[in-house]
């Protein structure tokens, strides 16, 4: 089984964003800038052989070909269960409450009902939820 930390799915990120080039180890170390040669090269040879990426044999290059897998696999690496949360009510409208957190330069992500705020008047919600990552909260 992979292991998925920090700084190899920031790796599988640039690789899915980018998943319909090909591109080699060094390359895609200069684009991640999240793991040195030599961690990156091991990790790009477990993810050919549990088949997630291909090498090209004329070019040596690599490309995505589960990239649905690959989603997966974070997705169940990191669950939202396993997140602090934190409640709040704020008597700010939806885009206040947005400009707000936005200034304080953290990562978020909005769930819940969040979204049926950009069609007000027709929906009204009752809760929004942001998620935190741990490093900005340990920068406040």
């Amino acid at each position: 089984m992979l292991k998925f930390t920090e700084k190899r799915i920031a790796v599988l990120s640039n690789i899915l964003e980018n998943k319909g080039k090909s591109w080699n180890i060094l390359e895609l170390q200069k684009q991640s800038r999240a793991l040195g040669y030599g961690p990156l090269h091991d990790f790009v040879k477990e993810l050919e052989k549990n088949g997630f990426i291909s090498k090209d044999a004329k070019t040596a290059e690599y490309q995505v070909s589960k990239a649905i897998d690959l989603i997966k696999l974070i997705s169940l690496a990191r669950p939202i269960a396993g997140h602090k949360t934190i409640n709040y009510f704020s008597s700010k409208s939806f885009g206040e409450t947005l400009s707000l957190i936005a200034r304080t330069n953290m990562l978020y992500a909005f769930t819940g009902f969040a979204g049926s705020e950009l069609y007000r008047p027709y929906v009204k919600t009752s809760q929004v939820h942001v998620y935190v990552s741990e490093d900005d909260e340990k920068e406040k």
